[in-house]
């Protein structure tokens, strides 16, 4: 089943010289691990915050599991959708478990389920619930931090999860660690994930699929292996130069 779809999508924000995105169209199936790579201002985050409705389409049709959603409530319509940014906007004034409940108590959730719930995302993400549920996030590390924002995300079992550059500020050593734990978490999961990211390397190590983008249009969109393969054009070919990757589907 199609999880995602943009149909002839545009978008021009005010003062900007051309279309964040410009008359896009692709589909993502359910259970893929979708990672979108580009340059600043190339339309990626525009792109996913279109699919939880932060940014409207000036022209153009977005689908979730075969439903236009601009026929549905923004807020109900969030609260399906998980949603992780680098800037992790954990509430600081909350411990750690109240920040991972946040949706649960807005679905009214009962409080044995959200406790055995916030123990088990907890234990999901490699920290141990009775060391970190009662912690604060100033207490916490940046990584750390992290993987609340993401447990927070995967506590109501969305069908898509956005994630938005979200390992961007992490040192490298802790960046491949959450890599390969949302990879692990992914594959358990078979929910379907779209990444954001301006590394190659990531995009190419977590994706099933990659969108490579420029200028608000996708330039290809393929498994890793074809990309670094068969790169569609100058741009792509460029882009796998600069990371030492052409012709190595093993990197």
């Amino acid at each position: 089943m199609t999880a995602v779809e943009f149909k002839n999508v545009r978008k021009q924000f005010k003062n900007s010289a051309y279309p964040a995105l410009d008359d896009v169209s692709f589909g993502v199936e359910e259970g893929e691990f979708v990672t979108i790579l580009g340059s600043s201002g190339c339309g990626k985050t525009t792109m996913i915050k279109m699919i939880n409705r932060l940014y409207e389409p000036d022209s153009g049709e977005i689908f979730l599991f075969g439903k236009n959603i601009r026929d549905e409530n923004a807020v109900m319509l969030r609260r399906k959708i998980g949603y992780v940014i680098q800037q992790i906007g954990l509430f600081p004034h909350m411990t750690i478990a109240a920040n991972i409940a946040t949706i649960p108590k807005i679905l009214k959730w009962d409080k044995k389920r959200i406790d055995a719930e916030t123990d088990r995302m907890l234990r999901l993400v490699q920290l141990e619930p009775e060391e970190f549920k009662k912690r604060y996030p100033a207490q916490l590390s940046g990584g750390q931090q992290q993987r609340i924002g993401l447990a927070r995300a995967l506590i109501a079992d969305p069908r898509v999860l956005l994630l938005d550059e979200p390992f961007g500020a992490i040192d490298a050593i802790n960046r491949e660690i959450l890599q390969n734990e949302l990879k692990a978490i992914h594959q358990k999961s078979k929910r379907t994930y779209l990444f954001v990211t301006h590394d190659i390397r990531e995009a190419l190590k977590l994706g099933t699929k990659v969108i490579i983008m420029n200028e608000g249009k996708i330039l290809q969109y393929a498994p890793p292996e074809e990309i670094i393969d068969a790169p569609a054009n100058e741009f792509v070919a460029n882009l796998l130069k600069t990371a030492e990757l052409k012709g190595s589907a093993q990197a």
